[in-house]
């Protein structure tokens, strides 16, 4: 996943660099694994993977909510968390 886009800092990379900057290794450590958690209990609300959000709401089989929504930034700032 691109974090620019259009030479355009996207929402998610500029949410990284205000935690990177402002949190402790500590604190970094207990949000992750807060995230963690976060879509863990999403994929169990839902029955599926985050990785098939994309595909299910395509498909007709997930509604784009504003739960969802949450979800899928939960899971894409996890990602690029873990990426990094």
């Amino acid at each position: 996943m691109a974090l620019v886009s259009s030479g355009h800092v996207t929402t998610v990379q500029r949410w990284l660099e205000q935690l990177e900057a402002s949190r402790t290794p500590e604190a970094q450590a207990a949000y992750l694994a807060e995230l963690r958690a976060s879509v863990k209990r999403y994929e169990a609300r839902y029955g599926m993977a985050s990785e098939r959000i994309h595909d299910a709401i395509d498909a007709g089989l997930l509604v784009e909510d504003l739960d969802v929504c949450d979800w899928i930034f939960d899971y894409e700032l996890l990602r690029d968390i873990e990426e990094r």
